[in-house]
């Protein structure tokens, strides 16, 4: 019963850190990051800016990923669809809202799908999409400065 009881404790707690415990790191399917708001995991910080760029700092404001969109809209807002797809929204000068830009991870139908911000650096989307952006080698084998990653299979 120990054994169990121990082996539990370091299944927690090695599950914990990509739990959903705290909710300032997680969107929903549906759920919108609005200008100016922002999602934090430890260090870093994925921010929806005023000039429409969606952003990952580290906590000494190092941009560790763009969506390289700023100055592409107005009024942009992320929005994470029930589809797995993570798109920027923005109004052009006319005021006709359009996609400035997206995550391309959609999946058929909608799923129960969540898009994390880890304490390690990485933007995930679990659920049924596998997506990592830019093309990095496999995190455990990183020597390079990490970027956004999104990747699922819970």
């Amino acid at each position: 019963m120990a054994a169990f009881v121990m082996l539990s404790a370091v299944l927690l707690g090695l599950l914990l850190p990509f739990s959903m415990a705290d909710n300032n790191n997680i969107l929903h399917g549906d759920q919108t990051l609005d200008p100016g708001k922002s999602l934090t995991a430890g260090e870093f910080t994925f921010i929806m800016q005023l000039d429409c760029d969606l952003v990952l700092y580290d906590m000494d404001k190092n941009v560790i990923w763009s969506s390289n969109t700023s100055g592409k809209g107005n009024d942009c807002y992320a929005h994470f669809q029930e589809n797995a797809n993570l798109v920027i929204n923005g109004y052009d000068a006319k005021g006709k809202e359009g996609v400035i830009w997206a995550s391309d991870t959609s999946q058929r139908g909608n799923g129960n799908y969540i898009l994390v911000v880890q304490g390690d650096g990485y933007v995930t989307i679990r659920g049924e999409a596998i997506w990592i952006k830019p093309d990095t080698p496999h995190p455990t084998n990183m020597k390079i400065r990490k970027k956004i990653a999104m990747v699922t299979k819970t």
